[in-house]
């Protein structure tokens, strides 16, 4: 026997279930933006802003790489680390394609204090400031994020400094709630 459902309801039979009838699915929606960018596509973007950006954020990669950051690689190049005994990597931002860096991420991980302080850092390296609706970030005007270049390479330093101090905060942050 097989069990049947019938417009919601459920006609006696076996173990088996066959929709007979009843209203249809939604549609499937396919969203035509892709969602992921190569890393060649990234570059070639970034250089169109400022060409010195490309290799700029190569230097960095490499240097921020000792902490475990790493980039992914989806609609910009998000910079993530691993964190020991967390659900998720962490998010320490995210470079948009138009040269604009998002710290807004890292506030779903470490929370409004760290988050805030981590903004702050970098607010004070550029005469920025910290935006607090939509996440806590780093911005110039109070509403877009700042020009990478506005970091790089003057400022990097400081910048692994304070991603550096991020992570350690989330560590401890971890290790508390355990």
């Amino acid at each position: 026997m097989v069990r049947q459902l019938y417009r919601g309801e459920f006609i006696d039979g076996a173990d088996n279930v066959v929709l007979i009838g009843g209203p249809e699915p939604p549609p499937v929606k396919i969203n035509a933006s892709p969602k992921t960018i190569t890393e060649a596509l990234f570059y070639e973007e970034l250089a169109k802003r400022d060409p010195a950006l490309p290799t700029e954020v190569k230097a960095f990669l490499v240097e921020v790489a000792e902490l475990g950051i790493y980039p992914e690689f989806a609609n910009s190049l998000n910079l993530k680390v691993d964190v020991a005994d967390a659900a998720k990597p962490l998010n320490v931002g995210y470079i948009a394609r138009n040269g604009q860096l998002w710290t807004n991420p890292v506030s779903g991980s470490v929370g409004t204090t760290v988050a805030t302080q981590y903004a702050q850092k970098l607010a004070d390296l550029i005469d920025g400031q910290v935006a607090t609706h939509d996440g806590i970030w780093l911005t110039t005007n109070g509403k877009s994020a700042p020009l990478l270049s506005s970091l790089l390479p003057k400022h990097k330093q400081a910048w692994i400094d304070a991603i550096r101090d991020v992570i350690k905060a989330y560590e401890t942050q971890i290790q508390q709630e355990a």
